[in-house]
């Protein structure tokens, strides 16, 4: 990872095809990026990558607590006057290829154990960042869209909902916003065009129709199918961004953000 640090611009896209590579080895190709993406997270807040200190001679006199001790481990490489942040993105680069050329199994665990990482870690950016570099990951695995839209729905439900007395506790309040915010950043990182299956059945918009209007949603552009074998998380997700839209104690940006969400899922194209 260090020697992506390079000024040579084709020199630094070898290395991150090299860490690509080392990500699709198949005995651990599910798990891969859940580590990765770990390990950038460290470079991240120690602003350098780490290693075993070369002063230990002996590898025997270690014992098993000392691969997380940090006094076992030195700073590979000066930083100094890097923007961390920006090389941050550029380590997250691998993540596109493993989505273009995982199995969908091994892609299948991956995603739902980054999802709930990520709502794990409302306050860290760097988690909805690499969600965006997984984004195209549907492009070739349509099915697995199910897969992610029913992990988020049944974390959302599961959410703390904010009431009045969050109101007096802006600590407590900000917290949950953000944990509330997270499964929704998620999916706002999939490009709508792969939502265009996500349909609910007619009898359910009808039923709606006067909660809809009242958000000024209209209920013609909803795609609908009395078909569609997903029906049951499609209608839970739609239940849960209304919900989200009409809470009086609710987040306005948490309100306005379920209202654009739901048109972008649910709008017909």
């Amino acid at each position: 990872m260090p020697r992506v640090q390079n000024e040579v611009h084709r020199h630094q896209m070898i290395y991150l095809a090299l860490i690509s590579k080392v990500l699709l080895y198949e005995e651990w190709s599910a798990d891969s990026i859940l580590i990765y993406i770990d390990m950038v997270r460290d470079f991240r807040d120690l602003r350098g990558f780490m290693k075993m200190n070369d002063s230990i001679a002996d590898a025997n006199k270690l014992d098993p607590t000392s691969i997380t001790s940090v006094k076992y481990y030195i700073k590979e490489t000066p930083f100094e006057g890097l923007d961390i942040d920006s090389f941050c993105m550029t380590l997250l680069t691998p993540l596109e290829l493993w989505s273009r050329k995982v199995d969908t199994k091994s892609m299948e665990y991956a995603l739902n154990q980054l999802i709930r990482k990520s709502c794990g870690s409302p306050n860290d950016g760097l988690f909805i960042s690499a969600w965006q570099r997984l984004s195209f990951v549907y492009m070739d695995h349509h099915e697995l869209i199910w897969c992610t839209l029913g992990e988020c729905v049944h974390i959302m439900i599961s959410q703390l909902k904010i009431t009045e007395n969050d109101l007096h506790d802006m600590t407590r309040l900000k917290h949950i916003i953000f944990v509330r915010l997270i499964p929704m950043l998620i999916l706002q990182t999939i490009p709508k065009e792969y939502f265009k299956e996500v349909q609910v059945p007619r009898q359910y918009i009808a039923l709606l129709k006067s909660r809809l209007v009242g958000l000024e949603v209209d209920p013609g552009l909803i795609r609908t199918s009395d078909k569609s074998k997903h029906s049951e998380v499609c209608i839970r997700l739609m239940d849960e961004l209304i919900n989200r839209c009409m809470n009086p104690y609710e987040s306005h940006d948490i309100a306005k953000f379920a209202k654009s969400l739901l048109t972008k899922i649910f709008y017909r194209q």
